[in-house]
């Protein structure tokens, strides 16, 4: 129900999800449009997937649908409320989420180029910043190379053209407030792999948690933003 609420709150030229549910908000009909999972997480398709969650969280719901603490089960939302018990985080105005925003869930056509998210089961409304962070530490956890680099290039896509993410940046730019959200989203991630008994999962967070501390160790978007351009 909060998923139906979700959609309809958004303004109705950005409702492409209705034609997509089938009896209950959890199953999602896609079409047979050939896309796939990608198999190399390259530059440009990492600014691509920063890009295009940048384009969900700038949207504003046109009518607030879910009442105070119904979207708290939601995983973005927990860390965020997690890290809150350990540092003073302002909160910020929730927006449209994906929910899930890990590599898996992002199709690629023929030619890997990104196309769009899949497996909105946690799509609504949300904290940004915990759908971010969720992003960050997946992308990291998935794909073999340079943990500060991948977080670099979806960070870069995902402020390529967005002024209006002050809520994000502001969390952002604060290196104390970063590392509270990434130890939360960590924790949040294996105890989900215990709960669930994914035993590789579990073993892939734990493997690559002091990797990912590391590399947010100083971070701040400015530091981000002003790495190497796109390369050609």
């Amino acid at each position: 129900e909060n998923e139906r609420l979700a959609i309809q709150s958004l303004p109705q030229q950005f409702r492409v999800f209705d034609g997509l549910y089938a009896g209950s908000a959890r199953v999602l009909v896609w079409p047979d449009d050939k896309l796939r999972s990608a198999n190399v997480y390259d530059e440009a398709l990492l600014r691509a997937t920063g890009f295009t969650l940048g384009c969900l969280h700038v949207l504003q719901s046109s009518s607030t649908t879910e009442t105070e603490g119904a979207s708290s089960w939601r995983t973005v939302n927990r860390i965020v409320a997690r890290a809150q018990r350990n540092i003073d985080i302002p909160a910020i105005d929730h927006t449209p989420v994906h929910g899930d925003p890990c590599l898996e869930n992002v199709l690629v056509d023929s030619n890997g180029n990104f196309v769009r998210f899949t497996d909105f089961e946690e799509f609504g409304l949300g904290d940004p910043r915990g759908d971010l962070a969720l992003c960050l530490v997946e992308a990291v956890c998935s794909r073999a190379g340079s943990a500060t680099e991948t977080i670099e290039w979806i960070i870069k896509g995902y402020f390529s053209n967005y002024n209006s993410l002050q809520g994000v940046r502001f969390t952002y730019e604060n290196p104390s407030f970063v590392r509270a959200l990434v130890d939360a989203t960590i924790e949040e991630l294996n105890n989900w792999a215990k709960q669930n008994r994914q035993e590789d999962l579990a073993q892939r967070y734990h493997n690559k948690t002091a990797e990912i501390q590391s590399a947010f160790k100083d971070f701040t978007i400015t530091k981000a933003l002003s790495q190497t351009p796109l390369r050609p």
